[in-house]
């Protein structure tokens, strides 16, 4: 029978006097104990079978028991590794994001007590919306950042990597119906105060009704598409469109070697699946933009001002377009991440600057401006 222990450019082994050991780097193991179970080593430092993987350093050499069981090794899905660059940057994003997530609760508790006649439960409702959303948001993202910080520290790369993975396209989604619902209550609103001032143009066409019910369908259709590609496997074509298999992350893990990255890994996240979810989020995307044109080209109408150009045009707040514009950045970054896997966050060997930069960056902008915004109006109606 051929050895089953092979040398891939690290180890050189060489038989012992009696033929029945195993030498490497001065430490005896039994040979036919390690043929029997199938243990491989290879150039990557490791030593593993069908059920086990441990750690081969020169330092770092487990001893081998007649019985074939390893004393003092490491598993190969440790957090071995010292903390790096995207392990350092994401404590950083996880502070800022545990930070927003205190904030969130406060601002969500402050709604609740709202009940003067002056705040109608619409309005509230509407508003808790957006912090629910803002609370997944930050939930996810510091779920992810955490995660980021094992991704580092993994000798190879296991469950770390597909947690970061997945909830860094679930902040993405969170992150985008933050600015829905934004957009969606201001515009509420804004309605309210204009027919409360008697402005006598609005809503009596089918207009008001495919703002308010078809756009919001509109919106969470694509949404829920994206859900779906990212939490599962496929969906069945034919009679059953709702039967939906779990997904397996485990390829995403295959990054052990360049060659299985490029066999393995890449082809899973670049496949057709995430390019069609990135298209739904640019859909998605899309509907925001046409709301809000509507929506601005409503209010146009319920107000009768001789210079309402000028104040058309003050009508959507700054913040709102700003948010849509980091939103677009965002958007066309994961788009991007479909196609090209070396700036991807699921690539553990992934481009810092790109991933930070135009990913949890912007995230972490819309997430600022977002919140600020509502701290300086709530200032400024305090005073």
């Amino acid at each position: 029978m051929a050895p089953a222990i092979q040398s891939k450019e690290f180890f050189s082994i060489q038989a012992s006097e009696n033929f029945s050991d195993d030498l490497i780097r001065e430490t005896h193991w039994n040979l036919s104990m390690l043929n029997q179970m199938n243990y491989t080593l290879y150039s990557n430092h490791t030593l593993s079978n069908e059920s086990r993987c441990i750690l081969i350093f020169e330092t770092k050499i487990p001893e081998l028991l007649p019985n074939g069981t390893f004393i003092n090794g490491i598993s190969c899905y440790s957090p071995f590794r010292p903390i790096r660059a995207r392990a350092k940057i994401g404590l950083v994003f996880a502070c800022f994001f545990a930070f927003s997530i205190i904030y969130t609760i406060v601002n969500l508790r402050k709604l609740a007590k709202r009940s003067s006649p002056s705040h109608q439960k619409s309005d509230v409702l509407g508003a808790r919306f957006q912090w629910y959303w803002a609370l997944i948001a930050t939930s996810c993202a510091l779920t992810s950042s955490i995660a980021d910080v094992d991704v580092d520290r993994y000798y190879l790369p296991e469950l770390p990597l597909v947690l970061s993975s997945i909830f860094w396209h679930l902040t993405v989604l969170a992150s985008i119906c933050i600015i829905w619902e934004s957009i969606r209550h201001w515009g509420s609103v804004l309605k309210k105060r204009t027919e409360d001032a008697n402005y006598s143009s609005f809503d009596t066409s089918p207009r008001k009704y495919h703002i308010e019910v078809l756009f919001p369908v509109l919106f969470y259709f694509p949404i829920c598409l994206v859900c779906i590609r990212v939490l599962s496997s496929k969906i069945a074509n034919g009679q059953n469109f709702l039967m939906v298999f779990p997904r397996r992350w485990t390829n995403i893990e295959l990054q052990r070697s360049p060659s299985q990255t490029y066999l393995r890994a890449r082809p899973f996240a670049t496949d057709i699946r995430f390019k069609i979810g990135a298209f739904f989020l640019v859909a998605s995307w899309c509907v925001i933009c046409l709301f809000l044109n509507l929506l601005h080209q409503q209010l146009k109408l319920g107000i009768h001002n001789p210079d309402h150009g000028l104040q058309n045009r003050q009508l959507i707040p700054p913040r709102l377009i700003i948010l849509i514009s980091l939103s677009l950045i965002m958007v066309t970054y994961n788009t991007v991440c479909a196609f090209n896997f070396t700036i991807s966050p699921m690539n553990v060997h992934c481009d810092l600057g790109f991933m930070y930069g135009l990913g949890w960056g912007v995230v972490a902008l819309i997430l600022i401006i977002y919140q600020s915004g509502d701290f300086l109006s709530w200032c400024k109606a305090k005073h």
